[in-house]
């Protein structure tokens, strides 16, 4: 299954610990770190929503 963790190295609700951590324990997993941003990423939804596209094309074949 993929999987996609985004967050923003200046987020106060999650530490980057807790990403490299998931990290290390998800096989497969597609970190993105998204520099000078906090916990609600909005101005990244384009590039996360395409990613998710991508990933579902893949899954159906496409």
């Amino acid at each position: 299954m993929p999987t996609h963790i985004w967050l923003g190295d200046r987020d106060s609700f999650v530490p980057r610990a807790m990403g490299e951590y998931l990290q290390r324990a998800i096989p497969h997993v597609d970190l993105h770190w998204a520099h000078g941003k906090g916990h609600f990423n909005i101005e990244d939804w384009d590039a996360i929503l395409a990613a998710c596209a991508l990933d579902i094309g893949k899954r159906r074949g496409g």
